[in-house]
């Protein structure tokens, strides 16, 4: 996954899939938490819940905060699906955080 530095306001739209390939049926799903770590200090850059937009399709959705993906560089990101007995992590996923783009002439 790509993403510019500094962009805010949008969704990063994920379909939650088994090992398998096939797709994570999130009914019963009470919430679903994105992660994003600096491998380097292992320090969260971001923290934050998504949305369930299709329970039955796997699908949510997360809105970029301001402060989300400041700096740019290489993160590892997962998603952690939690219900009222259980909290399944997904396997970690790559994100390239470019720079941003300056002001233009």
């Amino acid at each position: 996954m790509e993403i510019t530095q500094n962009n805010y306001g949008y969704d990063i739209a994920f379909t939650v899939r088994k090992t398998d390939g096939t797709i994570e049926d999130l009914s019963g799903i009470t919430s679903v938490y994105f992660q994003v770590v600096d491998p380097d200090t292992y320090r969260n850059i971001v923290n934050g819940t998504c949305v369930i937009v299709d329970a039955v399709n796997g699908r949510c959705n997360y809105t970029v905060q301001q402060g989300d993906f400041s700096k740019a560089g290489n993160y590892l990101g997962s998603l952690q699906l939690r219900s009222a007995t259980k909290r399944v992590n997904t396997k970690t996923f790559y994100i390239t955080v470019n720079t941003e783009l300056g002001p233009v002439a």
